[in-house]
């Protein structure tokens, strides 16, 4: 609560307006990426808007993409792959491993309207500054700060769908509209130069975005500490695919500050007692409507009643039938169903979203981005590798993590229960694999609600080991390994797309892209 009542407030109050001027501006402003210069505005429009409501804006979207209704990928794709949620409509084959194309062009272009206001941004920050010189004190923490966010947002895109346009089609304002297309390979060492340049441009006397930054209110040491966080799961996550690379990044990383306790999260915060659909939490806002909408999906119900975890009465409801008709039952849908499966689902008889925690008008539950417990999950990791750690310190991380997010807001679980559970779940026991399976099992537990990271780290680590289920799609019954570019990719840029998939293999769901390079395939 200590983030709401102190870290918040102001913003909050200014929530509202802040949104009113970045869209209103932003309409204006929408054909900048294709010719900024021959921008032409009659001299009572607004020509210019500041940057630190466009920072506003991009960290706001980049856990909230309203174009796409949040459920779609979040829930009803990337969380149906990495089975935390289930879908009722069989209707929706993303989750029956069927291409659903519209989402994928919703987030490719999620992704670049985000690295387009962030190139907008620098454009702003330094025409501010009458000598343009990126290291001056007005400018200098504000165009690094914007740059990390870069490479969050870059990262996230390349790792869902394999090489991507990036060093020519982020650049700026040029409108370039037949950009390359990076190998992963390259990005990923580029990505983490990045990162490692604008950490060391953070100062704690320059001037900051203030309460225009969600994260930190301009607090530029926690910024170092995002920014190395942020190294630390990029470099995690080229342990299969570059090992050498991983363990310099994660060793580096794990030597540097980074998010330390439950405060130092990233988070968008929202507002509550029926507030408008823009300022509520997403998942909320779907389910003020709930019909036809995603259910918790069995796996991960199955999973948190095995574990007599304490999160279970506080991710899911009880069945509306169980209501009824007491005892009260949890019960999740199951996954990759076939159309004889789905004939017979009676929605009645499985748990939607717990009306406590996630479909409450009263909770002004923030938007997850960047946790800390996280952080502790890759650092237990990383200590079983002995990258900037020892294996005997792993089980110390591991119990960090779990403690952390069972005690964060909204979950608040009672200490004697939490104590309880890190006595079941935290004791770390077997060989370094299966040491690595609890860890990963545990992370994947707390990724709930964070579905594109939650698939991410499922797919690079193969654990927990999920059933796919019964329907073949077009993936022969597997899990999709990736997300699909966008159509107008091979309209549009044609040349380059067709070049990539020369390079990477076909646009698919099942093609292994660079990053994808561990064997275990996590599926029973």
């Amino acid at each position: 609560m200590k983030f709401l009542n102190i870290k918040t407030e102001k913003m909050m109050k200014n929530l509202d307006k802040l949104l009113l001027m970045v869209l209103s501006a932003m309409l204006i402003m929408v054909s900048c990426t294709d010719d900024f210069e021959k921008l032409n505005t009659p001299p009572t429009s607004v020509t210019s808007i500041d940057a630190g409501l466009l920072l506003s804006s991009v960290q706001r979207n980049m856990i909230y993409d309203s174009s796409n209704d949040y459920w779609k990928t979040n829930l009803m794709q990337y969380g149906a792959w990495t089975q935390h949620w289930g879908v009722p409509d069989q209707n929706q084959g993303s989750a029956n491993y069927e291409p659903m194309q519209a989402w994928y062009d919703n987030d490719w272009n999620w992704h670049f309207t985000m690295l387009k206001e962030l190139s907008q941004i620098e454009e702003l920050l330094i025409n501010s500054v009458e000598d343009g010189n990126r290291d001056n004190p007005e400018i200098r923490s504000k165009l690094a700060i914007s740059k990390i966010m870069n490479v969050y947002i870059a990262e996230r895109l390349t790792a869902l769908v394999g090489d991507m346009p990036y060093s020519e089609a982020a650049r700026g304002l040029e409108g370039n509209t037949t950009p390359v297309y990076d190998a992963q390979e390259n990005l990923y060492p580029a990505l983490l130069d990045s990162l490692d340049l604008y950490i060391g441009k953070l100062n704690s006397n320059d001037f900051t975005y203030g309460s225009a930054d969600f994260f930190y209110g301009g607090d530029t040491d926690q910024w170092v500490k995002f920014g190395n966080s942020l190294k630390l799961r990029i470099g995690m996550r080229l342990k299969y695919a570059n090992p050498s690379v991983a363990q310099t990044a994660v060793t580096e990383a794990m030597n540097s500050p980074l998010l330390s306790n439950n405060d130092d999260s990233a988070v968008v915060p929202t507002q509550a007692d029926g507030a408008a659909a823009a300022q509520v939490h997403p998942v909320l806002n779907i389910y003020r409507t709930p019909a036809g909408k995603a259910l918790i999906g069995e796996t991960l119900i199955n999973m948190l009643q095995d574990k007599n975890d304490p999160r279970l009465t506080l991710i899911a409801e009880p069945t509306a039938n169980s209501k009824e008709n007491p005892p009260l039952e949890y019960r999740g849908l199951p996954h990759g169903m076939t159309s004889a499966e789905y004939d017979q689902i009676v929605v009645a008889d499985y748990s939607y979203p717990s009306s406590s925690i996630f479909v409450n008008e009263n909770l002004a539950r923030p938007m997850k981005v960047f946790m800390y417990h996280e952080v502790e999950f890759l650092k237990a990791e990383a200590a079983l590798e002995g990258w900037g750690a020892t294996p005997g310190e792993a089980q110390g991380f591991l119990q960090n993590a779990i403690q952390a997010e069972l005690s964060r807001f909204p979950y608040e679980v009672p200490q004697g229960d939490i104590d309880t559970y890190i006595a079941a779940e935290g004791v770390l026991s077997g060989t370094l694999e299966e040491q690595y399976e609890q860890i990963m099992t545990q992370k994947w537990l707390s990724l709930f609600d964070q579905e594109m990271q939650a698939y991410l780290e499922w797919r690079r680590s193969g654990y927990p080991q999920l059933d796919p289920g019964n329907n073949e799609g077009q993936t022969n019954g597997n899990i999709p390994r990736r997300g699909l570019y966008a159509q107008e990719e091979q309209s549009l840029n044609r040349e380059n797309y067709e070049a990539v998939i020369a390079r990477q293999g076909p646009d698919e769901l099942m093609t292994r892209i660079w990053i994808d390079a561990n064997p275990n395939d996590g599926q029973q």
